[in-house]
């Protein structure tokens, strides 16, 4: 048997314990094998928060009633500024409203009543706005017939009537060689539909032009647009040149009467259909 004796000093004192050593095994093992040990990334810190959680509860429902002094005066205080706030719809009763057209009638005439509403402010202002307008400084204010049907037909902020003119000869020249050049026949089978859409163009631009309106502040009320015409002469040239070349084939190329007549009033126009008109009228 092992016996385990302590002496003991009476002088001496306690020994202090001795606090534990971190254990470092693992370092010493990454340091042997080459390993490079990984850097304790420091805390991003976070911004405070100036609000509370998202509610999560329904929207749609009445807020519940207030418990404290503090909101229901602030919820009075609310209530009244919005009934001051807000302008009535009817802002005088039926007796005010007939003692102010007591007092109007007594006081203004029928003729200054009638100067005094909106449209007899207009009457009296139009002369010197119209004067202005006419004025070289009044010029960039106006609405103009050219320029506004100008922005639509050629697109805007930038259009030109060069891109459009050549876009339409060189369809419509195109077309006219094929009959030549094709052997094979594959640009003919979309003559029909370029007669079409030429002619849809036609007609089209020429009911916009005859509905397009004059601006009140086009002082000079021209309805003269030469890019209109330009656009519209290049239309008819290259239809007329179609029809012209194709006249022979279109019983071949399947199309429609009703297709080809209208193609042919799209390129005489409507002021040269109805000079023909008369003159058949004169002759019988």
């Amino acid at each position: 048997m092992n016996i385990r004796v302590e002496t003991r000093d009476p002088t001496s004192k306690p020994t202090e314990p001795l606090e534990p050593k971190p254990d470092r095994t693992p370092q010493i093992v990454s340091m042997l094998s080459g390993e490079v040990p990984a850097k304790q990334e420091k805390p991003i810190p976070v911004l405070p928060r100036i609000m509370g959680d998202i509610q999560k509860d329904e929207i749609w429902n009445r807020p519940p009633p207030p418990k404290t002094i503090t909101d229901k005066v602030g919820i009075a205080t609310s209530h009244l500024a919005e009934k001051y706030g807000n302008t009535p719809s009817q802002p005088f009763t039926g007796d005010g409203r007939r003692l102010l057209n007591q007092a109007k009638s007594k006081v203004l005439t029928p003729e200054q009543e009638k100067a005094l509403t909106p449209q007899g402010i207009w009457v009296a202002l139009f002369p010197y706005v119209s004067q202005f307008l006419q004025s070289p400084v009044g010029w960039p204010f106006r609405q103009e017939f050219r320029r506004r049907i100008a922005a639509v037909v050629l697109g805007k902020p930038y259009g030109d009537v060069g891109i459009i003119v050549d876009a339409v000869d060189a369809l419509a020249r195109f077309s006219v060689c094929s009959l030549k050049e094709d052997i094979y026949g594959n640009v003919q089978k979309d003559i029909p539909e370029i007669i079409k859409l030429l002619t849809k163009s036609i007609t089209g631009l020429e009911a916009m032009r005859s509905s397009f309106g004059v601006h009140w502040t086009d002082v000079e009320g021209k309805k003269e647009s030469p890019e209109t015409d330009v656009v519209m002469a290049a239309l008819r040239r290259g239809l007329g040149d179609v029809l012209a070349a194709f006249g022979d084939y279109f019983d071949d190329m399947k199309m429609k009467r009703a297709d080809v007549r209208a193609a042919r009033e799209a390129v005489i126009g409507p002021q040269a259909q109805r000079e023909e008109m008369r003159e058949t009228r004169k002759g019988k």
